[in-house]
């Protein structure tokens, strides 16, 4: 994947208002994905740079991409054509809503981190990712608690006791606050304290930690945590926490569309936002690649 000339990749731009994104991941992006026969590999990631629009990187089981690609434009060309997404932001921009391109990224200019471990939990973001087709639109709320839920399964990987958990997360959210008072940049500054979002969220919190350290293989609403909790588990190797969780909270924050950013602030950002939980109302049946 960190070859930029490598013909088998299909790197897709849609460009659509993120207030429509549900109904893109729901009915384009993901029927395309789970139907299409030449896919080997893909990855889902938001993008909010020059124009709201979501990256769809898929590799082909072809020698060169040239199958898959027309497919995908076919397919999203209709896709949109059918269902135009409206859009506020009347600015010029390169790139008009409504529209699908290919080749206007590398997989590099995004992806941090190329190795087949790393990919394979990419894969398992973007499927769970389909779970933001579920809800009624995509805010800070839906986005900063998934990638809690994300989070504490990388700490559910590690920690199989709750209660040595809270510990640590109470510890890495006071090391977030030292890091917050070390920053010299305000946008990466953030006003509340952990201790002041701990008391907010605490009941929120508690019942999200209490559900991920219960037996999910039996909860049918949280399949894809499980699975990703799975996934963490096996790319831990002989990673520390620390390195281990620095890293996948990088891998997230690109599919989700927040770039340049620590990692260190992953959790931070959450000060300024009151969690939710995902309900069974946010939940979807997920088509996971790495099962039967």
């Amino acid at each position: 994947m960190n070859d930029k000339l490598n013909n088998q990749w299909v790197r897709g731009s849609i460009y659509y208002d993120r207030t429509s994104f549900p109904h893109l991941l729901k009915d384009g992006i993901f029927p395309f994905i789970r139907k299409n026969k030449l896919i080997d590999l893909y990855f889902v990631h938001f993008s909010f740079w020059s124009r709201d629009h979501i990256n769809v990187t898929l590799k082909s089981i072809d020698q060169d991409n040239q199958r898959l690609e027309s497919q995908f434009l076919d397919f999203m060309d209709r896709f949109l054509l059918e269902n135009p997404s409206q859009t506020s932001d009347l600015t010029y921009k390169f790139y008009p809503n409504n529209t699908a391109w290919n080749n206007q990224y590398y997989e590099t200019d995004f992806y941090s981190f190329n190795t087949v471990a790393v990919n394979n939990l990419r894969v398992n973001i973007s499927d769970a990712m389909q779970l933001f087709g579920n809800v009624e639109t995509i805010d800070r709320k839906t986005v900063f608690s998934f990638i809690v839920y994300l989070q504490l399964g990388i700490f559910r990987a590690y920690y199989p006791s709750l209660s040595d958990t809270q510990t640590i997360i109470n510890d890495l959210l006071h090391l977030l606050d030292e890091a917050n008072e070390a920053t010299t940049n305000p946008k990466l500054k953030y006003t509340k304290t952990s201790d002041s979002f701990l008391l907010e969220n605490k009941a929120v919190l508690t019942e999200i930690s209490e559900e991920i350290w219960s037996d999910l293989s039996k909860n049918k609403n949280l399949k894809w945590l499980f699975t990703w909790i799975n996934a963490c588990s096996t790319f831990s190797g002989e990673m520390n926490f620390k390195e281990h969780f620095s890293l996948l909270s990088q891998v997230i924050c690109e599919h989700i569309g927040i770039p340049n950013i620590s990692n260190l602030f992953m959790i931070s950002s959450f000060h300024e936002t009151p969690l939710i939980k995902w309900e069974k109302t946010h939940s979807t049946k997920i088509k996971l690649s790495n099962q039967a």
